[in-house]
């Protein structure tokens, strides 16, 4: 994976320069050290014709980019969804996940499909794709529904604290009435006031 990421930006940088494809190769290999320069000198003089960029590129991936991390990229692909991600989080494993199995990301529109797929029902449940959009717009059409599901939530969350304030305050209100009130009870019986000297009870 250290050497598909070094890849990756070198050949990102040759792009901002502008670069032809013979100086690519060339500023490539002087920046090669240790193991991979003995692995290019070698596959140099295994050469019966002089390598083109394009024949380093393969070269490289093939000795350092297997056929083991490309199955296990391709299978992490596959399977992956939102789940506790944000949906920023979610689009940047998506798309670095994306470099590595091009092949199943033959054009834009499969990007989408499967970027759709792999959000959680709350949001995707919330967005209008009409199948004509970008992949940035559709980016964006999650961005607003997983900040619609937020807003949902923390008005719920809200609500529910305010119901629990509102029954504890008329539970210490109930309590504070029962313990006011004129004769003591015990248990669920009230206890008659006590009578006063000279007074005699009489039977109903």
């Amino acid at each position: 994976m250290v050497a598909k990421e070094w890849l990756k930006r070198v050949i990102a940088t040759f792009d901002d320069m502008v670069l032809e494809e013979d100086l690519r190769l060339k500023v490539a290999t002087r920046l090669l050290e240790g193991r991979a320069r003995v692995w290019w000198e070698s596959l140099k003089g295994r050469s019966r014709v002089v390598l083109s960029w394009s024949d380093f590129q393969r070269e490289f991936d093939e000795e350092y980019y297997t056929r083991f991390h490309r199955d296990q990229k391709r299978q992490e692909f596959m399977q992956l969804n939102q789940g506790s991600r944000s949906v920023t989080e979610y689009e940047t494993e998506l798309k670095d996940l994306a470099n590595f199995v091009p092949e199943l990301v033959g054009s834009e529109e499969v990007l989408c499909s499967k970027f759709e797929a792999g959000l959680n029902l709350s949001v995707r449940e919330r967005m209008a794709v009409t199948g004509n959009q970008s992949f940035k717009e559709v980016v964006q059409l999650a961005l607003r529904a997983e900040k619609l599901v937020l807003e949902g939530r923390r008005i719920r969350e809200s609500i529910s604290k305010r119901r629990g304030a509102e029954m504890s305050q008329s539970s210490k209100k109930s309590r504070g009435e029962s313990s006011s009130s004129g004769a003591p009870s015990v248990g669920f019986f009230r206890v008659p006031p006590a009578q006063t000297s000279g007074q005699q009870s009489s039977l109903p």
